[in-house]
């Protein structure tokens, strides 16, 4: 499989991801009903899209091209596991 048209580089969607995680975590811990939570995921995600110049389209069709080349998968998740460790890491030590 060949890149998808407006893909997503390597470096944005470690970002992408990153804000997603972040979105989803925020999203949890103000204990909405369940779909109240999924508007406002989905509202955060659009947020993020608009940030990031991309559309959910392209977030798919460049996530499952990565999926498919999973060392590509594996290299993008170990920066965007580690790099919300160092927030989580940084938070702590600003407290």
């Amino acid at each position: 499989m060949g890149k998808p048209e407006n893909f997503i580089n390597k470096n944005d969607m470690i970002n992408i991801l990153i804000d997603l995680h972040i979105a989803e975590a925020k999203v949890s811990v103000i204990n909405l009903q369940m779909e109240e939570a999924r508007k406002n995921y989905a509202i955060e995600r659009k947020i993020i899209f608009k940030k990031y110049k991309t559309s959910q389209m392209a977030f798919d069709s460049s996530f499952k091209y990565y999926s498919l080349n999973v060392k590509e998968l594996d290299l993008i998740y170990t920066n965007v596991i580690d790099s919300l460790n160092l927030m989580q890491s940084l938070n702590k030590i600003n407290r």
